[in-house]
Parts: C-alpha cells; sequence; structure tokens
C-alpha cells in the first residue's frame, strides 16, 4: 500500500491491505490513501485489532445463528436452513454521493412505474414506435389478463429495487431492475441490527442514517387508502412458504411491519374480493404484500399449475377490492433487452436523460445491435432476453470468451432464428470493499441492492441497502448462491442524527386492544403439531437418559433390572435386552465383540444406544423427530420468539453432536442427555409462558397433551401389562422418564408399587404428567375453540376427549393391578389398548374440524359476523 497506509502498525488487520490493481477500491483511493469518509471504521477496526475483528465476527455469526437468519439455496447440502453470512465491516458511502445515487434512483423508478402504466394500460410507446412489440408481446413477463388492471389507490411500481456495481473509472450503473417482488430488504434490517452493534461506538459517532423511516412509510403506503367502512386496512404478506429462498425474510417482514404471513392457500376469492380463512371463518383483505412471482400468482388466470397463489385473484385486481405491492405483471421489465431501450423511453416520456446508465448492452432484435455483438461475440456475455424464459429451460449466461469456433457459430445461427431472445453485455470489472475473512481484511467484489418506494405523492429512497461480497478475492462473479456473503451498508448523513433504537418504528396513539391474532388453520395445524413433537422429543429424551444413567457405573442403582426395563420401553426387542443384561449385570452387552472385533468398549456400548435412539426406523426416531420439530417450528417462524428459536437451534446442535460422537464416555454422553432435558423443557416453559392464551396457545397445548397422554399411555402398557421378575425395576422407571419420582417418593413412604404407580400416572388428575391431567386439560382447550355458535351439541373433538376422560375417571386402579394366574393384566392391557387406539382419534377429529378449510356453516357465520361488527 502506498500514501499514508504504509506506515500501518504490523498487528493491525489492514496493515496487509492490497487492493486489487485497476479496480475501484471503497475504502483507499488510487494512491492507496484512505477515504476520509471511512476515518471512523477505520479506527474502530485498528482499536480492535485482529484479535477483536475475528471476535466481531464470531459474534455476529452468532447472533445470525441464534436469530435463525438463513438463505435457503436449493440443492445445498446444509438444507433449508443454510446461515446467512454477514461480513462485520460495513459499506460506507458519504452523503453527497449517496445524495447523487437517491436523484438517480428515484428518477429509475418513477419512469419504470410510467412506462408500466402504459404498457398495462395505452400502450401509446408501442403504438409510436418507441418500443418494440417483441419485448412485450414475446415476454413471458407479459401477462396479459393483467391489461387494463388500474391499481387501486397506488402506482403499479410500489417497490423498486435496483442492483448497483461501480466500474474502475468510479460510475456507477444500474446492472438488474427488480420490480416484481424485491427481496432483500428484511435481511437488510437484520443485518444493521447486528452490525450497528458490533461497531457500536463508529456507528453512533458517525450520524449514520436510519432505516426505520423508510420501513415506517412503506407500512404507512401499503394499505392504500381507509376502506369505504372505515376500518384500518387489511394487510397480509404473501409468502410461496418455507422452501422459498428468503422465507426468513417473509416472516421477519411480516413481523417488523405487523402484517400476518400467509400462502396461497390461506387465502379465498369471494364476490371479486379476496378473504384470509381464519378458524373464525373469512376476514376481508384490503392489500396484500407479495413475495410470490408474477406469474405464480392466480392459477386461474395466469399459471394453471401454480400452487402458490390464489385463484381469482386478477378478478379481484380488476375490480379494484384487493391492492396488490407490486402490481400484477411488474415483472415485465425485470428483462435485460430493457437496458438498451430506457436510455429512449426516458427521453420521450421525461425529456431527459437517465441520470445512472446500465453497462453496455445489445438486445439482438434490432439490426444494428445484433450485428454488434456477433462481431464482439468473445468479447461479451450472451444472456436470455427473457429471465423466466431462462428459467423453463433456456440458456444461461454465456460468456463468448470461453466457446469454441463450433461452439460460436451454433450461438450465431440461434442469434440470426431468434434474435429477440437474446442480449450480448459488456462484463463490468466490478468495484472492491474491505470484508473480514476470518483472519485477514481483503477487497472482494461488491454489488449494492438499493430499494425505492414509490407513491403518487414522491418516492423514497432506502438510506443504504443490502450489500452482497463476493465468496473470495478471486471471485468475479457476486452470487450468494455460490457462497458469497452481505454486507450492512452505512450511508453517513451531512445531519445530525437522532440516537434512537435502529429500526423501531414510530408510531402514532393506537386503540387498546385485547385478544389474539386471526389464526388461519395452516398455523393451527402446525402449531398442534409443533406441541407434539417437542413432547415426542422430551419424551424420548428423558427415556435415553435414564438408559445412560444406568449404564452409568456409579449411578448407585439396581442397574440391571432397571437398563432392561427402560430398553424395553425404548422399544428394544427380547435379543437386545437379553444381550445387555444378560450377563455380567454392567450394562454391557455380552456376546459381542467390540467395533474392531476385540473386548467391548464403553464407547461401543454407547455407540449402541445411540444407533437405537436415533435410528429413523428404531422406536423413538429422536433425530427425525427432532427434524420433524424443527421444520414445523421453521413454518412458524412468525409466531416463536428469539428465545425458542434460538434454544431450538441449541437443541439441534446439541443432538447433532450427540449423533456425530465416536468412542464417548457414558458421562459426556449423559451430560449431553442432561443439556437436551433441560433445553427441551426450556422450549416447553417459554411456549406456556410467553404465549398469549389464545387460540394459537391452544393448539399448541392441546398437541403437547394429547402427545404425553399417548407417550404416557404406552409406556404404561409396555410395562405393566405382564407382571415382571423384577417388576420394582420396571416401576422406577416409568416414574423416572415421567418425572414423577419425587411426588411418588413424597406420597408414598414404602416401596414403589404396581397400583400407586397407575394411580399416580394414569388416573391422578393434579398429577402434570397423568393421562388424566391431559384430558382434563385437552377438555377446556376443545371447549375453547371457536365453533359453530347454532347448536348446543357437543362437537366430535369434544366427545371423544370427554369419553375418555370419563372412562379414566370410572376406573378402579386396585382392578387394574391385578393380574391373572398366566402373569398378564388383562383388564389393564385392554384398557390401555382402547386408550391407545382412541386417543390418535382426537388428532383426527381436530384435523376435519380446524386444519381443513373452514365448514361453510361457520364460515357463514363468522363472515357475517365480522361485517357487522
Amino acid at each position: 500500500m502506498h500514501g499514508p497506509q504504509a506506515d500501518r502498525n504490523p498487528c493491525d488487520p489492514l496493515a496487509r491491505y492490497a487492493p486489487i490493481g485497476g479496480v475501484y477500491d471503497e475504502l483507499v483511493d488510487e494512491h492507496g490513501a484512505l477515504r476520509p469518509h471511512w476515518a471512523s471504521v477505520v479506527a474502530a477496526i485498528e482499536s480492535a485489532g485482529a484479535t477483536g475483528l475475528a471476535r466481531r465476527g464470531e459474534d455476529g455469526q452468532r447472533a445470525i445463528r441464534d436469530n435463525g437468519v438463513t438463505y435457503n439455496v436449493y440443492g445445498d447440502p446444509k438444507g433449508l436452513d443454510r446461515p446467512w453470512v454477514l461480513d462485520p465491516i460495513p459499506l460506507l458511502f458519504a452523503a453527497d454521493e449517496w445524495k447523487r445515487l437517491e436523484r438517480g434512483l428515484i428518477q429509475r423508478a418513477e419512469l419504470l412505474d410510467a412506462l408500466l402504466r402504459d404498457i398495462y394500460g395505452p400502450q401509446a410507446l408501442l403504438t409510436q414506435g418507441v418500443i418494440p412489440p417483441e419485448v412485450v408481446f414475446a415476454n413471458p413477463g407479459f401477462l396479459r389478463p393483467c391489461h387494463a388492471a388500474v391499481p387501486r389507490g397506488q402506482p403499479h411500481l410500489f417497490l423498486y429495487a435496483a442492483d448497483l456495481a461501480r466500474s474502475p473509472d468510479g460510475r456507477w450503473w444500474i446492472v438488474n431492475d427488480r420490480t416484481q417482488a424485491p427481496s432483500g430488504a428484511g435481511y437488510a434490517i437484520e443485518n444493521r441490527v447486528i452490525v450497528s452493534q458490533l461497531f457500536r461506538d463508529a456507528f453512533l459517532s458517525t450520524d449514520v442514517a436510519r432505516m426505520a423511516p423508510f420501513f415506517q412509510r412503506l407500512r404507512d403506503l401499503a394499505g392504500g387508502p381507509a376502506p369505504a367502512d372505515g376500518h384500518e386496512p387489511r394487510v397480509v404478506l404473501l409468502s410461496p412458504g418455507p422452501y422459498n429462498e428468503t422465507y426468513f425474510e417473509h416472516a421477519y417482514l411480516a413481523r417488523y411491519l405487523g402484517y400476518d404471513l400467509v400462502e396461497g392457500g390461506d387465502l379465498t376469492a369471494r364476490d371479486n374480493g379476496i378473504y384470509w380463512k381464519t378458524l373464525s371463518g373469512l376476514v376481508p383483505v384490503d392489500a396484500i404484500l407479495r413475495r410470490v412471482d408474477d406469474d405464480w400468482c392466480d392459477p386461474l388466470e395466469l399459471r394453471p399449475d401454480s400452487a402458490l397463489g390464489v385463484p381469482g385473484l386478477v378478478q379481484a385486481v380488476h375490480s379494484r377490492n384487493v391492492k396488490v405491492a407490486n402490481a400484477l405483471g411488474c415483472g415485465i421489465l425485470e428483462s435485460p433487452a430493457w437496458l438498451e431501450i430506457l436510455p429512449g423511453v426516458c427521453e420521450e416520456i421525461r425529456g431527459e436523460e437517465l441520470l445512472i446508465h446500465s453497462p453496455p448492452t445489445y438486445w439482438c432484435g434490432f439490426d444494428r445491435s445484433r450485428a454488434h455483438v456477433i462481431e464482439k461475440l468473445r468479447e461479451l456475455v450472451i444472456k436470455p432476453a427473457f429471465r423466466s424464459r431462462a428459467a423453463r429451460g433456456g440458456v444461461g449466461p454465456i460468456f463468448g470468451e470461453a466457446l469454441s469456433e463450433s461452439e460460436l457459430d451454433q450461438l450465431v445461427a440461434r442469434m440470426r432464428e431468434r434474435p429477440h431472445e437474446l442480449v450480448g453485455q459488456e462484463q463490468l470489472d466490478l468495484a472492491t470493499a474491505p470484508s473480514w475473512t476470518g483472519s485477514a481484511i481483503e477487497p472482494r467484489r461488491f454489488l449494492l441492492r438499493a430499494y425505492v418506494l414509490v407513491s403518487e405523492n414522491g418516492c423514497t429512497v432506502l438510506p443504504g441497502g443490502l450489500g452482497r461480497i463476493s465468496s473470495s478475492s478471486e471471485a468475479l462473479v457476486v452470487s450468494l448462491q455460490r457462497g458469497g456473503g452481505s454486507k450492512d451498508v452505512w450511508v453517513l448523513s451531512d445531519e445530525s442524527v437522532a440516537h434512537v433504537p435502529v429500526i423501531e418504528i414510530p408510531s402514532a396513539a393506537v386503540e387498546l386492544k385485547r385478544g389474539g391474532v386471526r389464526l388461519p388453520s395452516r398455523v393451527a395445524d402446525n402449531l398442534f403439531w409443533l406441541g407434539r413433537y417437542s413432547e415426542r422429543c422430551e419424551s424420548a429424551t428423558r427415556v435415553f437418559r435414564a438408559v445412560l444413567t444406568r449404564m452409568s457405573d456409579d449411578s448407585g442403582l439396581t442397574a440391571t433390572s432397571e437398563l432392561g426395563a427402560l430398553l424395553e420401553l425404548l422399544g428394544a426387542d427380547e435379543e437386545a435386552v437379553a444381550r445387555w443384561v444378560g450377563e455380567g449385570g454392567d450394562g454391557a452387552p455380552s456376546g459381542a465383540g467390540g467395533a474392531d472385533g476385540g473386548a467391548v468398549t464403553e464407547g461401543d456400548r454407547v455407540a449402541e444406544v445411540l444407533e437405537l435412539v436415533l435410528a429413523d426406523d428404531g422406536p423413538t426416531q429422536l433425530r427425525a423427530t427432532l427434524d420433524s420439530l424443527h421444520h414445523i417450528a421453521w413454518r412458524v417462524r412468525e409466531r416463536l420468539s428469539n428465545d425458542a428459536w434460538r434454544i431450538l437451534n441449541q437443541v439441534r446442535d446439541r443432538l447433532a453432536g450427540v449423533a456425530a460422537g465416536t468412542g464417548w464416555s457414558i458421562s459426556r454422553a449423559l451430560e449431553a442427555s442432561h443439556e437436551l432435558v433441560a433445553d427441551l423443557a426450556a422450549v416447553a416453559g417459554l411456549e406456556a409462558e410467553s404465549m398469549t392464551r389464545g387460540h394459537a396457545w391452544r393448539f399448541l397445548d392441546l398437541g403437547r397433551r394429547l402427545e404425553r397422554a399417548l407417550t404416557t399411555s404406552q409406556l404404561l402398557k409396555t410395562g405393566l401389562e405382564r407382571v415382571r421378575d423384577d417388576e420394582a425395576a420396571m416401576l422406577r422407571a416409568l416414574l423416572e422418564v415421567s418425572d414423577s419420582t419425587l411426588t411418588y417418593r413424597s406420597r408414598y413412604r414404602a416401596a414403589v408399587q404396581v397400583a400407586p404407580v397407575l394411580d399416580l400416572l394414569l388416573v391422578d388428575e393434579t398429577n402434570p404428567r397423568s393421562v388424566a391431567f391431559q384430558l382434563v386439560a385437552m377438555s377446556t382447550l376443545v371447549d375453547q375453540l371457536p365453533r359453530e355458535r347454532r347448536t348446543p351439541a357437543l362437537g366430535p373433538e369434544q366427545r371423544v376427549v370427554r369419553e375418555s376422560a370419563s372412562r379414566l375417571k370410572l376406573l378402579d386402579v386396585e382392578a387394574l393391578a391385578a393380574s391373572s394366574a398366566d402373569g398378564v393384566r388383562a383388564e389393564l392391557a385392554g384398557f390401555l389398548g382402547d386408550l391407545v387406539e382412541q386417543l390418535p382419534a382426537i388428532s383426527d377429529e381436530l384435523s376435519m374440524q380446524y386444519f381443513s378449510p373452514a365448514t361453510p356453516s361457520r364460515q357463514l357465520a363468522s363472515s357475517t359476523s365480522e361485517v357487522g361488527g
């Protein structure tokens, strides 16, 4: 480095920072001198040193992990929860430079909105020859059913995003226009929250412009004009669902803006309007902030194979009964063919030149452009003119310099046959910004995604945006799918910025309310199974822990008999139980050698138990159950607190560590099982103490209660339906896995006996672990669920719960504990067998009544109530 940077302390992380020659660098100029607006951040980096910067990088990624910030990459080995990658060093903009960018972005957004109004309206630009017809009518992004659909109280282009790149001469270029459902703004908020904490002093001392006013305006504008009846506009955020790559952002923005997150199946069209299907009935929707691409939004009018949209949405838009942002059909402008055409459109519409141009782009539909592309083919990147066509099997980007002569000939032939489908574009040598690699600061190529809100009263630009960086200093392409990362973007204000919470949206006084939000049946279904899977995981983990306790040499218990009993509860067959406890009585498998054919080691013993507990085809399927728990939790991410999500991630990480452990000692495995039980209990505690007692909590608790009743019944049936030689061992095991040992000891001074254990675990309504307690709780919960008000009759789910609870109340525990001459407790086995078959019927009835689309009678009654109220 040259200039002032040359005298840096060798321990300074920036001491060896080496900009790439011939490329614009955001940190230093061409002489190696620090750009002035970076002074405070550089001072913070120098103060932290390499060790401090490494710690901040780790803290940032830990916060991302704890908060569940993900970017799902299809086909990625990390699955649907690939952690978001955030560079701790922000990207800085001086106030004067940002103001110049703002003017260009506002001009672009207004121009594109005017162009959309013409394309889906009078089409004057087509008539005048300003726009060639192929870029409209041959473009799959042009939605003919949306022609003449005038948005209600809004522009076509509500939220616009531009991908900006800087060339070596310092000029900014717009390389992509994002017009249909721009993503990334939610990630920009999360980046800001984290980085502003990592560099708190620098953030506060540099007057970084706040993002919150932008999102306040977004929230104010999204609903549009107040409905005719004067109620507050009902706005929902429409998501493709948890398999979408940016689903985290959908959940995050919905929570941040105070909107309900919905999927296509949650909405329905009625009387040319859009309604939200909730347990309380149909609720009219005034506005949809969509994250579903254009042609997937309505299978009736647009794409018949779509399961993500709402049949009838286009008709509702034509009837002006619902506002959709961005308007359907905006995706037509994402075609790179427009990049050559826009300068002429700007002159025609606005009478001025574009303030921010795009890289030289040549649409092959123009004869002169096609001739130029063919002449310079080896120097250009060839792209599909229409993005959606590329996604359906067309060609992707082709680098001319990498083609053979025969491949070039083939490409030229295709270009001449269907010229309107291809564009040629000059490559930009992207600018670089300083990025922390984990051990050093290196320059990385970057792109900036900037956001503009468009309204009839003017445009608002988000001060900052989403910075994206390449995966390495050698990589020329910036792509999150290819391992790239992100940056927080700081715009330095030339005015003093009030020290207010980083992202808090100011709001006026609100009317006091009480009661939960409306609950769609899809969410109720997911919450119910979240409760079931949570309880199932905790129960399996308790049995696992109990087994490890009996295997421990210093347990001080009659380990051998109890170990056999617990192995039976785990589902081990008689042969496996005999192999474990048949010889030696020390909890070591007998009759088999270790992993290497030698003596059985402690690690071998632990490994065999882990295999029994974790196997996907085993009785507990703990790993598969935990995966299901995490998947269900992800589907209701917006309804879980950060603490609950953090613990769920922690549980998954712990179990992954247990599954990967080889040669573990019993004590180490036992410690891990203690931690798992504690974490799962913490999840249950957060669910119980952090949710208001509305329908969401009721379905969650119903799932947990049902699963506990079913698990306890199954354990009692397995353990006590036949008399055992050492029955006390099984009774002690049942009490331990049911967390009722202390209650039993405080109630009975005698040794464990069958009748008292049955009373405590089966029919005692005061024991929160008993089957009876669960049925009483479920009876109360199902009574509070919404139902048809006109009939006094019990619902099917109420009848099943009451019938099971009544049978329990009439039980004679002493008779159940008695056995026949053949050593079988026939009455107990029969009752528990019936109960195990009957309890799932509660789940079936709940599914029929609440998790399927609402029945017409309940819809009619509730929707009438909504209108009347």
